[in-house]
């Protein structure tokens, strides 16, 4: 991770699915640096390999080889980019822990890159407390699926680790209770309805299906199967522009952000990195470049 305090610190999705994109974006962040904002970094890749029965927020099935994943992990940490695990299933039980393929994972990726340290993004503390004990090169992350929605609780978990802040908290003034806003990391590009009541019913029901348990399948009565596309996100009270995060946020002394889309199609990926990543001068351009070296590697 970086530790340049001036900077605006992005985690990006997705280390699988999104992969090709991914690198080309770093690659041309890197070829041609005068197109992006000097004050942006990316900081770290999240998601999941499939398969993994500890992850949620999306479901991911399948396998992954042990080569697979190693290269995978390998190519983002050679670029000083850090990999962070999505291990959020909320219907993880204490038998669950002694799954084979998520510990031989961590087992594998701990340390590949010397600096570079990888992170685990949890919601309950068992699996919390098994990583610390077991692979404690791993930095953890509180998940925004935790659903902890008040500062006083926020402050508490932020004591010691980064803490991903409840979407609905964006834009309001708890911002300003909160303690510990260098370990708060900000959802900049939610496309729930504001503040869902039906969020953790369906991250419950996202977690059974990893675990291959019988469940009814979450239908959600908001059509968030509609919301995945960039023009959905921008008309929420929650959403946070790159002009709010210098305005608002940064002046709070919160300077981590993440952008939402875990196996969303590249295109709304695409006009998300563009929007956060690109100066305005340069966005047709950046755009134009990922979209076709996109469709040419697909």
């Amino acid at each position: 991770m970086s530790d340049e305090k001036n900077k605006i610190l992005f985690s990006i999705p997705d280390f699988y699915y999104s992969y090709n994109l991914n690198i080309m974006l770093l690659d041309l962040m890197q070829q041609e640096p005068e197109k992006f904002y000097d004050d942006v970094v990316i900081d770290s890749v999240y998601g999941s390999f499939p398969g993994c029965i500890w992850n949620s927020g999306r479901a991911a099935c399948g396998w992954a080889s042990i080569e697979n994943i190693l290269a995978t992990v390998l190519e983002f940490n050679k670029r000083n980019i850090s990999v962070r695990y999505t291990f959020t299933n909320s219907e993880i039980k204490g038998r669950h822990l002694l799954d084979y393929y998520c510990n031989t994972i961590l087992q594998n990726t701990g340390c590949l890159v010397e600096g570079i340290r990888n992170g685990v993004n949890v919601n309950q503390a068992i699996l919390a407390d098994h990583v610390s004990k077991n692979y404690p090169e791993f930095y953890l992350l509180w998940s925004t699926t935790k659903g902890i929605n008040s500062v006083e609780e926020t402050n508490k978990l932020s004591e010691d680790r980064i803490t991903v802040l409840y979407y609905g908290m964006n834009n309001t003034t708890a911002l300003k209770e909160l303690i510990h806003p260098e370990n708060i990391e900000i959802l900049v590009s939610e496309a729930c309805i504001e503040r869902c009541p039906k969020r953790l019913e369906h991250y419950s029901a996202i977690g059974k299906l990893q675990l291959l348990e019988p469940s009814e399948p979450f239908r959600c009565p908001y059509g968030c199967e509609q919301y995945f596309y960039y023009d959905t996100p921008v008309t929420r009270d929650h959403y946070v522009s790159i002009d709010d995060i210098r305005e608002i946020y940064l002046p709070l002394g919160i300077n981590k952000f993440k952008i939402s889309g875990r196996q969303d199609h590249p295109v709304n990926l695409i006009e998300n990195y563009v929007n956060y990543l690109a100066k305005p001068e340069f966005r047709d351009n950046v755009r134009n470049k990922l979209l076709i070296n996109w469709s040419n590697n697909r």
